[in-house]
């Protein structure tokens, strides 16, 4: 009983340590198209951000920017791997990083024992020290092959990745694959296989790039649509297995036209196949969450002091017959001294009945009563599944070789010549006058008006004069110019001509084997068991009558007492009352 006891009490801690856990998972909101400045609704990862916002697995940066362009850190991707783990409790296991807090409420050390227990971290550069000095540093940033390599890891740990998936080359598809990590080419494969990272427009896939929020975003939520397309492939393989009955009964063993034998596990199509039948769920008439009391049991105490009788037992008395001697003892002298006799008295009391609990009132929460039944959840539908081409590279000569001709231009240098020598310019100086200006003849006779009319009378021709204002020059000013001199460029070599031979070029260029196609995949009816209520949970009230127990009340401690009972001699062991 007292084992029964204990076994309760530690199931009802780890409930309570679970439910505490659990509760510390980032609340999940749904994610509005404007809610963050930085992500808009035509963002081609968009839905992925979306996805891992709303299941609470990656955190946004401030309530307005979910930091989409910003670099994955090593935190991040822990804790966003370890939500999608349902916050599972390692209690064993060391404290490794001395930069961590270990705390129960720090969910980062949580979630470091996690990682550490499932070997998350395997493989990790563990030849270029992912780890120094014992330090996790969580705000150290990802690249996108550390970042698949760990993701990588959680699926292998889970039994999601199938080995045949990686067997491709990848010096055929993507033209850096040598620059990939030594140990990142497996998980590479499969995370392109799986479409989980992109190849850009040089098909290069930049295994050393920091990995991006918003790509990180895509990985985490492309992953988890291919582990719930595998549960479900493998639940319907379960039920075909369990409902279908096998043609080849009598011989399990046998090979079967493709190489395999009958007992041999199918191959995991690649294609989502919904299931025909509904997989029946298991256990559903027991509820997860353990119902507790409102009020707990208490274990009845156990009275850890002997039972005494109600009436004290007394110690019987010795009886005082003298012992007489077989052989006779020859007379002596008797040295009587007093014979004391200890006597021990058990303690005295009465049991009581005493109050243990006051009476009390226990409500139950009765959980709601129902059954399952199968509802449909989708209509059959035509699954367009549309094939991308099949091809291969191949070199292509893009440019015959040629001779390029080079016209090298001349050499030289810039100097300063002499162009004009330093001179001195006259600059004659006028004013405004009044002058006599000749009506015959226009000639400017100021001074000389007499005789110049003479000479006109004289010749027989009309004299006459009148007065006009002209500039006249009363001096000259002498204005010096220093010597010109200009930038002059002097050839030192000059221009020639070179013939360079180019080689031909060739490029990489895609060959079209197959033309893409369009395959369509009908896909049945899909049910699932719906939980039907046919009882609300119901509240029910017990009343516990008090507890009472008995309890042994002492009226007088235990004693000794010390009686004389005669005298005795003690060198022959006689005795006398």
């Amino acid at each position: 009983m007292k084992r029964k006891i204990i076994a309760a009490l530690i199931a009802t801690l780890a409930v309570t340590q679970v439910g505490f856990f659990a509760g510390n998972m980032g609340a999940v909101q749904a994610m509005n198209p404007n809610q963050y400045t930085d992500v808009v609704s035509t963002n081609v990862n968009y839905s992925y951000i979306e996805k891992m916002v709303d299941k609470g697995i990656l955190d946004a940066d401030t309530d307005t920017e979910f930091g989409a362009k910003k670099a994955m850190t090593r935190q991040g991707l822990l804790k966003a791997l370890y939500r999608m783990a349902e916050n599972p409790l390692v209690l064993d296991g060391e404290n490794t990083f001395v930069d961590v807090d270990y705390k129960a409420d720090n969910e980062l050390g949580r979630a470091l024992k996690w990682a550490e227990k499932t070997n998350l971290f395997a493989g990790v550069r563990m030849d270029e020290n992912f780890f120094t000095e014992n330090k996790f540093e969580a705000d150290k940033k990802l690249s996108r092959q550390e970042a698949v390599q760990i993701v990588y890891n959680y699926a292998s740990e889970k039994g999601l990745v199938d080995t045949n998936m990686t067997n491709i080359t990848l010096n055929t598809d993507v033209k850096d694959a040598d620059t990939v990590a030594q140990w990142a080419k497996t998980s590479m494969k499969w995370a392109l296989v799986n479409q989980f990272v992109d190849v850009d427009k040089e098909q290069k896939i930049n295994p050393e790039k920091e990995i991006t929020k918003e790509e990180t975003a895509k990985l985490l939520s492309m992953y988890l649509d291919m582990e719930e397309r595998i549960e479900n492939e493998r639940n319907m393989l379960a039920t075909t297995s369990k409902n279908t009955p096998v043609s080849n009964a009598g011989n399990n063993n046998a090979t079967q036209g493709n190489g395999q034998t009958g007992t041999e596990t199918p191959d995991i199509p690649m294609t989502p196949i919904e299931p025909s039948t509904p997989v029946e769920p298991e256990n559903p008439d027991i509820p997860m969450t353990p119902i507790e009391p409102s009020t707990p049991v208490e274990k009845p105490s156990i009275p850890w002091i002997p039972i005494e009788p109600s009436i004290p037992v007394e110690k019987p008395s010795i009886p005082w017959i003298p012992i007489e001697p077989s052989i006779p003892v020859e007379p002596h002298e008797h040295h009587w001294v007093d014979n004391i006799v200890k006597i021990e008295h058990p303690e005295e009391g009465h049991w009581e009945k005493v109050l243990v609990k006051e009476a009390w009132d226990e409500v139950i929460q009765h959980p709601e009563e129902g059954h399952w039944e199968k509802v449909l959840v989708k209509e059959a539908w035509d699954e367009v599944i549309q094939h991308p081409e099949e091809g291969h590279w191949e070199k292509v000569l893009v440019k015959e070789a040629w001779d390029e001709v080079i016209q090298h231009p001349e050499e030289g240098h810039w100097e300063k010549v002499l162009v004009k020598e330093a001179w001195d310019e006259e600059v004659p100086i006028y004013e405004e006058q009044i002058r006599h200006i000749c009506n015959n003849c226009g000639e400017d006779i100021t001074g000389n008006e007499n005789d110049h009319m003479f000479e006109h009378l004289n010749n027989g021709e009309l004299a006459g004069w009148h007065e006009e204002v002209k500039n006249v020059q009363v001096g000259t000013d002498i204005i010096h110019h220093e010597a010109v001199y200009e930038d002059k460029w002097i050839v030192d070599k000059e221009a020639w001509e070179e013939t360079i031979h180019h080689e031909a070029v060739y490029e990489d260029k895609w060959i079209v084997d197959k033309e893409a196609w369009e395959e369509t995949i009908h896909h049945e009816a899909v049910y699932e068991d719906k939980w039907i209520v046919d009882k609300e949970a119901w509240e029910e009230t017990i009343h516990h009558e008090a507890v009472y127990e008995d309890k042994w009340i002492v009226d007088k401690e235990a004693w000794t007492e010390e009686v004389v009972q005669g005298q005795i001699c003690p060198d022959c062991g006689a005795t006398r009352k």
